[in-house]
C-alpha cells in the first residue's frame, strides 16, 4: 500500500516540476526581475557601459549604499535616483522633477527663527521602484545622511507627507530664489538617494544627535557642541561607508530605473512603473555592460553594440567607431579640465612671481593640441576658476569687473620672456640654459601623476609636453608615476618630494554662481590638501587675507551671512582674481565631454538639442540622463518582406479548433490604491482533421518581425498549468 502513495506524490511532484519548466521557459530573460514589462529588445533597450575595477558578479553583490566601496558601480543621478528639481543649463529655468513646485520666504520674525528663511517643498505622488511612496520622511533621511560631509539643508519638517519644509538659518541665507532653489531645492544638483525605511536604523540614530550634527553644519551652538559633532561626524561617517541595509532584492530606487538583475558581465535596469513620469519614457531597461578596461568598452563602441555612451575615445579609436554608419557623437562643454597643482613645500614656490613664470613658460595652445580632440586650449584669461563654457555671461562680467576697477585679469599667452623677468625679479638666475635659484642650486620640478591618470595617453601627451616645454625653457622637469592605491595618502607621504600635481581641476563656480560650499579648503586639496597651502593670499589693495578663514572665529574674503547676489558675484569674482594672480594650480586645458549614441535601433536628439548641453562631464552641473531618458524613442521596428513565386505542391493540413476562453481576474495594489486588470486568456480544446489534396500555391507574401511572447498567451498559460498542479496536489492530499 505504501507503492500507490509514493507514485500519487511523484506524478504531483512531475506536475510542479512541469509548471516550473514551462513559466522558466516561456518568460523572458530576466523576466523574474522585469514583471509587468515587454520582453528585451533593442528597440526598448539602451546599451551603455560602465568601466570599473571591481564587477558586480549577482544581485547579493549590490549594496544601493552610494558611499560604500569605490571600484563597484552604485548609482547615476537622473537614472536610478531622481532629483527634487533640475537645473536645465541651456534655457537657465528649473525642471521640477519629484517636487512639483516650492515657495521661499524670507527674513522669517517669529520666535526664535528671527532672519531664517522657509522654504516649503510640494512633492509629487511618485514612488520607489518597491510602490512605496516617496514622502518627506525620505527628504529628511536625506539630510540627516548628508550633515556626515558637511552638506546638511538646514532643519527639514513636514506638514504631511508631501508638502516639506526646509527650514535655513540666517547664516545660510542666499537673498535669491535662483540660488536658494540651487543650493536648498535642487540639493546643488544632486538626487535623493536615501530612502527612509532602507536606512531607519541609521537614521533614528543620527536624528537622537541633531543638535551636535547641527552645531557642526552650521557654526551654531556652543564651541563645545560643534566639537562633539566634529567628532560625531567623524565617526558615523566611517560607519556609513561599511553599512549595508537590508532588504530583498530588488532595492527600492526612485529614479525612472532601478537595478533589477545584476549578471558578471551587466547590469540590468528596468523602468520604474512609480516613478511620476514612467509613461513619457519609451523605453523599457537601461544594461550597463560591466568592463574592467577600456579594450572591451572600444570593441563593443566599434561594432555599434552600445547604443549610448559618456566619455572622450582616443582619436584613433573615435576614427573607428566612426566607420559604423549607425555611429554618432554630440560634444558637450565641460570645466574646469585638467590641472596641476602646486606644492608649495617646494623650494620657492612661495612665490607667486615663479608660479606666474611656470604659467609663462608654457604654451598652453600646444599642450591642449598634443591631446587632440576634444581638448581644446585653456580660455584667457585662464586659471580664473569662471568658466566660459559653461558660464560664458558670467566670465564676461568677471573680465569686465576687474578692468573696471583697475586690476585686469592676466592673460598668460605663451611668453617665456616675461618668465623669465618674473624669475629673475626674485633673484633667479639662468646659467648654461639652467635657471639657478637664489642659493646657487638648479631648479627643478617633478610632476606627480597616479598610474590611473597616467594609462590615459591623451592626458600623457599634454603632462609630457608640459615635461619637455619646460625642460626647453631650462627648468629641469620629471614625472612620477606612482600607483594609484597609494593615493590620496601620498600626499603625505611624499610631502616634498614633489613640486607639482596631477589633478582634475578646481571646479568652476556653477552656471548659477556661485556654489560656495566646496571653497572652504577644497580647492587647495583639502582633506587631501595637494598643495599644503594655508590659504593666504594678497588682495588687489595689497592687504593680506585668507581665502577661507583659519579657524571658526575668522572667515575668509567672503561675507558670512545673508548675503545679495552682488556679493555673491564680488566674493566669486575676487576667488577668480586671486586664482588668477596667485595660482595655486595650472589649468592645462578645456574639456569636451564626447557623447557617443547608436541611431540604428533609437532615435536620439539631434546633436545641436538642448539635450546634449546638459554636460555629462560634471555630474551636478545637468540632468544628462534625464534628458536622455526622457527624449529617445524607439525607431519602428524593421519588418522584411519576401515574395515567392508559384509552386505546385502536395499539403496535408490539420486543423485546429479553439472553443473554450476563461477569464482570469487580478488585483493589484498602487501605492495604496486598489486597481482590478480583467485579462482573457484562450484554453484550445482541439479537434484534428487530416486531408491531403494536391494546389497550386498562389504567390506569397511573408512579413517576418522579431517574435514577441503574448503577455497573455503567457499569464494564462502559466494560470493553467498552476491550477492543475494545484488540483492534483488537492487530488493526492485526499488519497492520503
Amino acid at each position: 500500500m505504501r507503492y500507490p502513495r509514493l507514485y500519487t506524490k511523484l506524478w504531483v511532484v512531475s506536475i510542479a516540476a512541469a509548471a516550473l519548466l514551462l513559466v522558466y521557459t516561456v518568460m523572458p530573460l530576466h523576466s523574474q526581475a522585469s514583471s509587468g514589462l515587454p520582453p528585451m529588445t533593442p528597440y526598448n533597450t539602451l546599451y551603455s557601459a560602465v568601466v570599473v575595477s571591481t564587477p558586480m558578479t549577482s544581485n547579493s553583490s549590490y549594496n544601493p549604499n552610494i558611499f560604500t566601496t569605490s571600484g563597484i558601480w552604485t548609482h547615476q543621478y537622473g537614472l536610478n535616483y531622481a532629483y527634487l528639481a533640475m537645473y536645465n543649463l541651456s534655457s537657465g529655468t528649473w525642471i521640477p522633477d519629484l517636487a512639483y513646485n516650492w515657495t521661499i520666504q524670507y527674513n522669517l520674525t517669529v520666535g526664535n527663527m528671527s532672519g531664517w528663511a522657509k522654504i516649503t517643498v510640494y512633492l509629487r505622488h511618485s514612488g520607489w521602484s518597491n510602490g512605496q511612496p516617496f514622502t518627506c520622511w525620505d527628504l529628511y533621511a536625506t539630510n540627516l545622511i548628508q550633515a556626515l560631509i558637511y552638506d546638511a539643508l538646514g532643519n527639514v519638517t513636514w506638514v504631511n507627507n508631501y508638502t516639506c519644509i526646509i527650514w535655513v538659518p540666517p547664516d545660510a541665507v542666499v537673498n535669491s530664489n535662483n540660488l536658494m532653489t540651487f543650493y536648498y531645492v535642487s540639493d546643488g544638483g544632486l538626487g535623493i538617494f536615501i530612502n527612509y525605511q532602507l536606512y531607519e536604523p541609521f537614521i533614528e540614530n543620527l536624528s537622537k544627535n541633531w543638535n551636535i550634527l547641527y552645531a557642526a553644519n552650521f557654526g551654531y551652538g556652543t564651541p563645545q557642541e560643534q566639537s562633539e559633532g566634529a567628532s560625531y561626524i567623524k565617526t558615523e561617517f566611517a560607519l556609513l561607508h561599511k553599512y549595508e541595509p537590508t532588504f530583498t532584492f530588488p532595492p527600492p530606487q526612485n529614479g525612472p530605473f532601478y537595478v533589477c538583475d545584476i549578471t558578471p558581465s551587466e547590469i540590468i535596469l528596468c523602468k520604474n512603473p512609480y516613478y511620476w513620469d514612467a509613461n513619457n519614457i519609451k523605453i523599457d531597461y537601461v544594461v550597463l555592460y560591466q568592463f574592467t578596461s577600456t579594450t572591451p568598452l572600444f570593441a563593443a563602441l566599434e561594432t555599434g553594440e552600445l547604443s549610448f555612451y559618456q566619455g572622450n575615445l582616443p582619436p584613433s579609436i573615435a576614427s573607428v567607431v566612426l566607420k559604423n554608419p549607425y555611429m554618432n557623437y554630440a560634444l558637450t562643454p565641460g570645466a574646469p579640465g585638467d590641472a596641476l597643482y602646486i606644492n608649495f613645500l617646494w623650494p620657492y614656490m612661495i612665490y607667486p612671481q615663479v608660479r606666474q613664470a611656470l604659467i609663462y613658460a608654457l604654451n598652453l595652445t600646444q599642450v591642449a593640441e598634443a591631446a587632440g580632440a576634444p581638448y581644446e586650449p585653456v580660455p584667457e584669461p585662464n586659471n580664473a576658476i569662471v568658466y566660459p563654457t559653461i558660464n560664458p555671461h558670467s566670465f564676461v562680467e568677471m573680465v569686465q569687473y576687474w578692468d573696471q576697477m583697475g586690476y585686469p585679469l592676466i592673460n598668460y599667452t605663451y611668453n617665456p620672456t616675461e618668465a623669465a623677468q618674473l624669475l629673475e625679479s626674485v633673484g633667479f638666475t639662468k646659467k648654461g640654459g639652467v635657471w639657478y635659484t637664489p642659493n646657487g642650486t638648479p631648479f627643478k620640478l617633478v610632476i606627480l601623476v597616479d598610474s590611473g591618470s597616467a594609462s590615459n595617453p591623451q592626458l600623457m601627451a599634454m603632462l609630457t609636453t608640459v615635461e619637455n616645454q619646460w625642460n626647453a625653457f631650462g627648468i629641469p622637469t620629471t614625472i612620477t608615476i606612482e600607483p594609484s592605491t597609494e593615493f590620496p595618502q601620498i600626499y603625505s607621504t611624499m610631502a616634498t618630494q614633489y613640486a607639482l600635481a596631477y589633478r582634475y581641476g578646481p571646479p568652476g563656480f556653477s552656471i548659477i554662481i556661485p556654489d560656495l560650499f566646496p571653497v572652504n579648503g577644497y580647492f587647495e586639496g583639502y582633506p587631501i590638501n595637494v598643495t599644503h597651502w594655508w590659504g593666504e593670499v594678497t588682495l588687489p589693495n595689497g592687504t593680506i587675507a585668507w581665502l577661507w578663514g583659519p579657524n571658526s572665529q575668522t572667515h575668509g574674503i567672503c561675507p558670512p551671512q545673508q548675503v545679495t547676489v552682488q556679493q555673491m558675484k564680488d566674493c566669486v569674482f575676487m576667488w577668480a582674481w586671486e586664482a588668477n594672480h596667485n595660482p595655486w594650480f595650472i589649468s592645462l586645458d578645456t574639456p569636451y565631454e564626447e557623447v557617443w549614441y547608436n541611431t540604428k535601433y533609437l532615435q536620439f536628439p539631434p546633436s545641436n538639442s538642448w539635450v546634449w548641453a546638459e554636460s555629462p562631464s560634471l555630474e551636478i552641473a545637468g540632468p544628462m540622463w534625464w534628458s536622455i531618458l526622457t527624449t529617445v524613442q524607439p525607431k519602428p521596428v524593421v519588418t522584411t518582406t519576401t515574395t515567392t513565386a508559384p509552386v505546385a505542391t502536395t499539403v496535408s493540413t490539420t486543423t485546429t479548433v479553439t472553443s473554450t476562453t476563461t477569464v482570469v481576474t487580478s488585483t493589484t495594489v498602487v501605492s495604496g490604491t486598489t486597481t482590478t486588470y480583467t485579462t482573457t486568456s484562450t484554453v484550445p480544446v482541439t479537434s484534428t482533421v487530416t486531408s491531403t489534396v494536391t494546389a497550386t500555391a498562389p504567390p506569397t507574401t511573408v512579413t517576418v518581425t522579431k517574435p514577441v511572447i503574448s503577455t497573455a498567451l503567457v499569464v494564462g498559460i502559466v494560470v493553467i498549468v498552476v491550477v492543475i498542479a494545484a488540483v492534483a496536489a488537492v487530488i493526492a492530499l485526499r488519497r492520503r
